[in-house]
């Protein structure tokens, strides 16, 4: 911004007959609250709940802070960036996102006018027929600086600028492992660790491991860095940075992945970073996008042994495969029983797929498979884990791994880098 922060602080300690302006289109201002309010804390009375937002005539900022995530949206001047905005003043102020964006939506015009006075923001149309006023917070409260990733601490930058859209794929696809509720905390967090060959994101609820490679370990996806007192980017030298990347390992919760989607859009070039502290994905362009989240204390558990899964290989076509399971799935939602299985029952090219448990509903079909396996190999599977899995996917063919039934099996889709592995199910006979 071309004013500090000092200045636009003194902007609040005027008298209460001086009143600051600033115009938005409704469309651009929608988006930028709900991206804040997305980030906001929801507890009652507490000022994480409130966003921090800023501006002069070139600049809109807004910041959030919920005591684990920090958000940053900063949007250029309306003759270069996306969201358009007019004013010839220059303010810092506190407010409620969500309770002003619900005022702003009941407003039919285009354009909506902010009017802050000392204690709180009027928002009117152009002809200010209708008004909503919102008492304003305390920006003294508000100190949701960049902690985590401050002057001096540093930090790895991983991989390329990649648009949002191909960036988040696989992220989704292993987010569903990841336990949704679960009195380890640690099981509703991802991972990130490397191997010889990639960076790698895994997680686990301990039914269902997946595990996705993001990036090549190299040199070229992997920088040292640290901000300087001036918040310039400087590059760190290190000696041998591969192998020290490769001891690191850092435990991230769902919630940052659950608000990324919220707060970035799909055309965004986006860099991932990681500290021991927390991780930040960084947004460059007209428009700047930030958003810190800290990371999990403790170890995650070692699902290595696990995805090292040998035995048969039983490959199906991608498609038949998942509208059985999809199948299997509408029956047991449909029934309330969430303990309904199937059986895989393979033999000579052919595996008959028969649901079991204690429903009045039975479910049969027959599914083509490719195996050097001559003998009947019958094993028993948890529908719902494999259609979570599988929602994520598309492919030609899924091959699983199998090599006794009560062994894990292991997933592969097409001959993509990616490991999945779930426990099988007992047979009710």
């Amino acid at each position: 911004m071309t004013t500090s922060t000092e200045d636009l602080l003194q902007v609040t300690e005027v008298e209460k007959d001086t009143t600051v302006e600033i115009e938005f289109q409704k469309i651009c201002l929608l988006d930028i609250l709900k991206k804040a309010q997305s980030a906001a804390s929801n507890k009652a009375d507490n000022y994480q709940n409130l966003c921090k937002f800023s501006f002069d005539s070139d600049e809109v900022k807004i910041e959030t802070f919920d005591g684990e995530s920090v958000l940053e949206l900063t949007y250029q001047n309306p003759k270069q960036g996306t969201v358009k905005f007019q004013t010839n003043h220059s303010g810092i102020y506190a407010f409620d996102p969500k309770l002003l964006l619900n005022g702003i939506k009941m407003f039919k015009t285009e354009v909506v006018k902010f009017t802050f006075n000392e204690t709180s923001v009027i928002v009117t149309g152009p002809k200010g027929k209708k008004k909503f006023e919102l008492e304003l917070g305390e920006v003294d409260q508000m100190n949701i600086d960049n902690v985590l990733f401050k002057a001096g601490k540093p930090f790895y930058v991983v991989g390329k600028p990649t648009k949002f859209s191909d960036f988040i794929k696989p992220f989704n696809q292993v987010f569903v492992a990841a336990s949704k509720s679960d009195a380890r905390p640690i099981l509703m967090s991802m991972n990130f660790s490397s191997d010889e060959k990639m960076i790698n994101v895994l997680a686990t609820d301990s039914h269902v491991v997946t595990k996705r490679g993001l990036f090549p370990l190299t040199v070229e996806n992997i920088r040292k860095a640290k901000y300087n007192g001036e918040g310039a980017l400087e590059l760190v030298d290190t000696d041998d940075l591969i192998e020290e990347f490769g001891k690191e390992s850092f435990i991230i919760s769902l919630d940052f992945f659950d608000n990324l989607n919220k707060v970035f859009d799909k055309d965004d070039l986006v860099v991932l970073s990681l500290s021991e502290s927390g991780t930040m994905l960084q947004a460059y362009g007209d428009d700047k996008k930030s958003f810190v989240g800290r990371s999990v204390a403790g170890n995650y558990p070692n699902v290595e042994k696990v995805l090292d899964t040998s035995g048969v290989e039983y490959t199906f076509n991608f498609t038949d495969f998942k509208n059985t399971i999809d199948d299997l799935v509408n029956i047991t939602t449909s029934t309330g029983n969430s303990a309904e299985g199937a059986k895989l029952a393979i033999q000579a090219g052919s595996c008959t797929v028969e649901s079991f448990g204690r429903s009045l509903v039975k479910y049969e079909s027959e599914l083509s498979v490719e195996t050097d396996n001559t003998e009947e190999f019958i094993i028993g599977i948890n529908p719902r884990n494999f259609a979570q899995i599988l929602s994520f996917y598309k492919g030609e063919t899924i091959t699983l791994t199998m090599s006794a039934s009560n062994k894990p099996i292991a997933l592969r889709i097409n001959e993509d880098y990616n490991n999945v592995v779930l426990t099988p199910m007992l047979i009710n006979k």
